[in-house]
């Protein structure tokens, strides 16, 4: 009788590679025997092919890895990748459990979390990656799927921005410690991208394709206009070197270079399309003109990006231009190639990046702000530095328009950009002050910004004016700080919460408001047998006159309301939703794990709160 262990191997390997045998089949199927076992355990290809089957958003980061020649062991990645991924599942639940009562976190929350995919703390290269592409993978799950675990989904939101800005600091730490010839504005901007944008897998190499897909355009053209220029005779070394290095000096003559910087601007601006964005005279900007990978796909920009776009490219072709900044404007200064023995003899040109790449001259120096520029200085302007740019690209996105984004959202992109200024300038006491303004308000950790501070008293002069502000801060934020940690945790008092029959709902039940926010659906994640004054004070409830109520000792509930907002409403205001729906809130997850058609089901810590609610919920399934 045939069996499956008379197939031959590769009829095996062709049976294990279909895509419906997934990991958790092939470990099986390897544990069945020793025979089967050795099938699959030096098979490299099938690892491969199951890891990419399963995570298919790694691919690209491990075909690069083989490209750069490194020799990788998959089914030992497939290990780490699991073992990884339930380490940040438990961390979820860890995380509801300690925070379940922090409406914010800061970084100095968060930094038990770094062991789990920092390599100088032990963990595997790959984590940084794995993790990231498992949260993006809970956040985009449709919450109504059976194993999608909302509790995880709200955590991952919080967590993935600090995963994505410790990386980035990292990147950042890296890029600020190489020579200055190799701190590239294009890496500078892509780091800006990927710390703004956690939820995109937005890597730098994907940046240098699309810049060398440029330049490669422009050499074309340029082949089929000017043949005989000598940049066809170089090297890929020497390209090599364009690409990877701030050159010092430009390679060509004036009129060569002129040559490559009008085919620049033709490809750029009149083949490809990229045009400068419109700035409203509120200098109102939108994100996607700010953010490099965004104005590459949609070739629209403004003047920052559009001029690392093409000053990167123009390097690539051996021509040098500088980032300059004029008041309200970006510009690219181009000076040609010395042919005098006084260098500094030589006129300076800018490439006005919002208008084409027009070359201006001294003599066409535009208008900003109803002024000429300073006409004086025109050939002593220096090149911007990368930090620099940087932070003139963070307080663009700073000033992106507010109607853009949700407000809740956006009060966390605001806080992202002013922890981004605090990486770049750790040491500036009014990036330090604004921070710790933000973090007081919503009653976050200030245990970051201390150690800062203290560096800045032990490294000056006690009597300088930035010492007695620093000593002044610490002094505050202290005092907050340990106002803080004597407050009683809620964690600690809350006990379990017992019924009695006057209270109709329970926790996970949806409601409809029938007066006072008519037809306004929400759903309880809590509940007061009779009013609670102490509530009041709480900024975050929507509270309704209580004058208007015809009793204060009925049962009063908190609903998270479809509105956006969080509500404490008494129960003659309330009717149970029917059919229930899907309730949309950012904090669904904060309180319950998932939605079961006919209620929310309460996560665990809520659940211990409201213990006694589970009999009245499961009478509704």
């Amino acid at each position: 009788m045939t069996t499956i262990k008379n197939l031959s191997t590769e009829v095996i390997y062709i049976i294990l590679q279909q895509k419906v045998v997934n990991v958790k089949d092939v470990i099986s199927f390897g544990l069945t025997c020793r025979q089967f076992l050795n099938v699959i355990h030096h098979n490299n290809t099938l690892w491969q092919m199951k890891l990419y089957q399963r995570w298919p958003h790694m691919k690209r980061i491990y075909d690069k890895r083989i490209q750069n020649n490194e020799r990788i062991n998959f089914k030992d990645e497939v290990k780490a990748s699991i073992q990884c991924r339930n380490k940040l599942r438990s961390h979820l639940s860890l995380m509801s459990e300690r925070f379940f009562q922090e409406d914010n976190f800061s970084e100095s929350d968060m930094e038990h979390f770094d062991a789990l995919f920092c390599p100088n703390m032990g963990a595997h290269i790959m984590n940084y990656h794995f993790l990231k592409d498992e949260m993006i993978h809970l956040l985009t799950m449709s919450p109504i799927l059976p194993d999608c675990n909302l509790t995880y989904t709200y955590y991952s939101k919080e967590l993935l921005p600090h995963l994505q800005q410790r990386h980035t600091k990292d990147a950042w730490q890296e890029f600020i410690s190489y020579p200055k010839e190799q701190q590239l504005l294009e890496k500078a901007a892509t780091i800006v991208a990927q710390w703004y944008q956690p939820l995109k897998r937005i890597f730098y190499f994907d940046v240098e394709a699309s810049l060398d897909n440029i330049a490669q355009q422009v050499l074309e053209r340029l082949k089929k206009a000017h043949w005989e220029h000598p940049i066809f005779s170089m090297s890929a070394k020497q390209f090599s070197f364009w690409k990877n290095n701030n050159i010092n000096d430009n390679q060509w003559s004036k009129k060569e270079e002129k040559q490559i910087i009008n085919m620049l601007q033709i490809v750029l601006f009149d083949e490809l399309g990229f045009c400068g964005s419109l700035v409203s005279d509120l200098y109102v900007y939108k994100l996607e003109d700010i953010l490099i990978d965004c104005v590459l796909e949609n070739k629209v920009g403004d003047a920052v990006s559009l001029a690392i776009i093409f000053q990167s490219v123009a390097r690539r072709l051996g021509v040098r231009c500088d980032l300059i900044t004029f008041p309200t404007h970006f510009f690219l200064s181009w000076k040609p190639k010395s042919i005098t023995e006084k260098s500094e003899d030589e006129e300076y040109f800018y490439i006005d990046i919002l208008h084409g790449g027009a070359i201006v001259g001294r003599n066409d120096c535009p208008r900003t702000r109803g002024r000429r520029c300073p006409i004086e200085s025109f050939n002593k302007h220096n090149e911007i530095s990368p930090t620099e740019v940087v932070l003139r690209m963070i307080y663009h996105l700073q000033m992106v328009n507010p109607n853009y984004q949700h407000y809740h959202d956006r009060t966390l992109q605001i806080r992202s950009l002013m922890e981004f200024r605090y990486m770049i300038k750790p040491y500036d006491i009014d990036g330090i002050r604004a921070l710790g303004r933000h973090y007081m308000q919503n009653e976050m950790n200030l245990s970051g910004l201390l150690s800062s501070l203290q560096r800045i008293l032990d490294s000056c002069d006690r009597t300088s004016m930035e010492a007695i502000q620093a000593e002044e801060l610490l002094n505050k934020f202290k005092f907050y700080m340990q106002k803080k940690m004597t407050l009683p945790s809620l964690e600690n008092i809350s006990l379990p919460k017992t019924r009695c029959k006057k209270i109709k709902y329970a926790i996970g039940m949806i409601v409809t408001f029938k007066k006072h926010i008519p037809n306004y659906r929400g759903v309880i994640f809590g509940w007061d047998k009779t009013y609670n004054s102490r509530h009041v004070t709480n900024p975050e409830l929507m509270i309704i006159d209580v004058s208007e109520f015809n009793s204060m000792t009925q049962p009063f509930y908190f609903i998270l309301g479809e509105d956006g907002n969080k509500h404490y409403t008494a129960e003659e205001s309330l009717i149970a939703t029917y059919p229930p729906r899907w309730i949309t809130h950012n904090e669904i997850g904060r309180y319950f794990c998932r939605f079961a058609g006919s209620h929310y089901v309460p996560n665990e810590v809520l659940k211990r709160q409201y213990m006694f609610d589970e009999l009245v919920l499961n009478r509704l399934c």
